[in-house]
């Protein structure tokens, strides 16, 4: 699969997904593209690739902390759905296919480096 992107988790939730509880990532945005598609895990705090799945399917939440089935599945309360959300749609990313690695890997593995045009090398 060639489709795929690095998403920026905080350790709450990243744990969280870890363990399984939450099911479903809630972002304000989506990609541009159209799942299946892998996403990375980068925690933040430290600076590193922890793990991996694949959205299978993204729900679209336009209730504004009423689903409470979509918002349990993302480990939100209703509250804090609907202050995240202020009237704004939400995305419910499904996280299917969970992979932890055993040794969280460096940004830079993640890069495509392509040779810069001014250079020489």
């Amino acid at each position: 699969m060639s489709k795929a992107v690095l998403i920026s988790i905080r350790p709450m939730w990243s744990q969280k997904i870890m363990s399984g509880q939450k099911t479903v990532e809630v972002r304000k945005t989506r990609p541009k593209m159209n799942p299946p598609f892998k996403c990375y895990i980068y925690k933040c705090g430290n600076g590193k690739v922890i793990g991996e799945f694949l959205c299978d399917e993204i729900i679209e939440d336009r209730t504004y902390g009423h689903n409470e089935e979509f918002y349990r599945a993302a480990c939100m309360s209703a509250y804090d759905a609907a202050a995240y959300a202020m009237q704004s749609p939400m995305y419910g990313w499904h996280i299917s296919n969970l992979k932890i690695y055993d040794t969280p890997k460096e940004l830079i593995e993640f890069h495509t480096w392509k040779k810069c045009k001014s250079c020489n090398k």
